[in-house]
């Protein structure tokens, strides 16, 4: 039997994969509003840093935008999460903003009727190129 490390040139081990977090939210300040940029899963075992995210976003600004373009799963924990900061931060639809669900989460959104709950917008950026 080999052993893995007899694979690699001079018995060097293979490096380790990198495990990336299973969710990531980078906020930023723009025009009055924060944006929260929100890379990979929201289950339940991310539902808790979601919402605080969220909650963090909202204590630098009274309008917060999700750009949501690179979540690349979310289930009814994360609906709910979504649902109960629209509640809590009552100030409209525009006061909790979903940009740029990719295909899957917009058909979730609309299939669960939460889409009727919030603005939803398209990516400024790409907005702004097809009308040129």
């Amino acid at each position: 039997m080999r052993s893995p490390s007899s694979d690699q040139p001079n018995g060097a081990h293979a490096p380790d994969a990198v495990q990336r977090p299973r969710l990531e939210l980078h906020t930023i300040s723009l025009d009055g509003q924060a944006v929260v940029a929100i890379a990979g899963e929201v289950d339940p075992s991310t539902t808790e840093q979601f919402a605080s995210g969220i909650e963090a976003a909202f204590s630098q600004a009274p309008r917060v935008v999700l750009d949501l373009r690179d979540v690349t799963f979310m289930d009814s924990t994360g609906l709910r999460v979504l649902i109960q900061a629209q509640q809590h931060h009552d100030h409209g639809r525009e006061a909790l903003v979903l940009r740029s669900p990719g295909a899957f989460l917009h058909r979730l959104l609309t299939i669960t009727g939460v889409d009727q709950l919030f603005t939803i917008e398209a990516d400024p950026i790409q907005a702004d190129s097809a009308t040129e």
